[in-house]
Parts: C-alpha cells; sequence; structure tokens
C-alpha cells in the first residue's frame, strides 16, 4: 500500500503532508528505502514558546508520512533532552494527534533544564546500535541553539559516522548552533554522517520545502555508507 493510502486509512487528517512527503520522497528515489526513524527534540527552557505554540506537535506531524514510509512498523522513536535524555513514546498514527500536550504527561513535565547534547547523543546511538542487523536509521535532531560542547559532540559524531545513522540536525528559531553548524566540513570521519540547516520559524517553509530540506543528504549518505559496508 503506497504512502497517501496507509496515511488515509490511518491518519487522514495528514493527508496533504503525505502528498508533499512521497514528492520529496520520489525526487530522491527513496520510494522503496527501508530505514528506523528517530527523532531528538531539544527540551531546554528556551524552548518554551516552540512548544506552547504548536510548533513542534506540528513538527512531529511532518515527520510521521516519513516514518510511516521507511518504517515498517508505521512509528518513529522519540527522545527529548535538558539536563538529561528522556525516552518519549514512540509516535504513530493511533497517537500523533495531542503527542506533545499528553506524552509522559505533557511538555511541561519534561522541559525546562540546561542543554546536554552529548548525554542524549550517547543515548541515541547505543539504541540503535543494539540490532546490528536492523535497518539503518534516520536521526532528526532538533535544537534551538546554545550549544557549548564542541569537541563533546565532535567526538560522538565521529565514532557515530563507524554505524548505520545518518544525523539530520535542524535549528529551529534560536542561534549559536556551534559545531552542529560545521559538521559537513568536519574532517576525521569514515563517511559524511551529518547534515544540518536551520529556520527561524516552522511555518517560513511550505510541507514541500521542509521535505526537501530534511530529505536533501540523506540518499548521498545511503550510497556511500553501502559503498563502504556501513549500510548493508
Amino acid at each position: 500500500m503506497d504512502l497517501e493510502k496507509r496515511i488515509e486509512n490511518s491518519a487522514p487528517q495528514l493527508i496533504d503532508l503525505a502528498k508533499a512527503a512521497a514528492v520529496s520522497l520520489e525526487k530522491r528515489s527513496l520510494q522503496t528505502t527501508v530505514a528506523r526513524v528517530g527523532v531528538v527534540l531539544d527540551a531546554s527552557r528556551s524552548m518554551h514558546q516552540q512548544y506552547k505554540s504548536g510548533r513542534v506537535q506540528a513538527l512531529l506531524e511532518r515527520v510521521l508520512p516519513l516514518a510511516m514510509h521507511f518504517d515498517d512498523d508505521g512509528r518513529f522513536e522519540v527522545w527529548a533532552f535538558d539536563t538529561e535524555p528522556k525516552e518519549l513514546d514512540a509516535v504513530a498514527a493511533h497517537n500523533i494527534q495531542g503527542y506533545v500536550e499528553t506524552t509522559h504527561g505533557g511538555w511541561r513535565k519534561w522541559y525546562g533544564g540546561a542543554n546536554d547534547e552529548p548525554k542524549v547523543m550517547r543515548r541515541v546511538i547505543d539504541y540503535y546500535r543494539r540490532d546490528p542487523g536492523a535497518p539503518p536509521a534516520y536521526v532528526l535532531f532538533v535544537s534551538d541553539g546554545g550549544v557549548h560542547k564542541n569537541s563533546e559532540i565532535k567526538n560522538l559524531m565521529i565514532e557515530a559516522a563507524q554505524y548505520p545513522i545518518f544525523w539530520q540536525f535542524m535549528g529551529l528559531g534560536g542561534k549559536n548552533y556551534g559545531v552542529l553548524e560545521r559538521l559537513d566540513t568536519m574532517t576525521g570521519r569514515v563517511v559524511d554522517n551529518c547534515g544540518f540547516f536551520a529556520i527561524d520559524d516552522l511555518h517560513d517553509l511550505s510541507e514541500g520545502q521542509l521535505y526537501d530540506r530534511l530529505l536533501h543528504e540523506f540518499p548521498d549518505w545511503l550510497r556511500e555508507a553501502r559503498a563502504r559496508g556501513i549500510v548493508r
């Protein structure tokens, strides 16, 4: 069953997003790609407005059609982080509506500290390494900036480059993204395993433009990772 039909049957409110996602997937020849999908959400206190305004909820709704296409179980894992990482409920069609307001008691229960990216990165790496025979993972990492543990992040991304994990970093409504902005030119990795883009407001982009950015570097990583035996 194609993506639009699956969305129509299980989450009809997202059908327009599914159509936009399908166009971007086809442009990049990703129609048959199988991948696990994960989202990491900055939950530091500076993200308050992004949660309160519904921008984080809207972003998760945009990710779901990609997960339903890539992943046979039609869901994606979610972590939130401030000073500590928190594994939240996986997102699927049955719980996407109001997810940010309801999972683990709602976002006000699990946000508010300072941002510590390396801790959650280690958690995600360890999670996706549990099953070496599983499909590759696409991880969307959302941050509003204030990134300062540059050397720790760099070392983690160098390590992670040997694993079948692609990291799409997305700056949302912030500044000072630190090393995240320099990952494309970072040396010392067996393969370029990261992408980065930043926007001031999620609604600055159409759905199609957002999907194009989310998928821009993923196909290149897949090709190179397969050539090097990182992805089977």
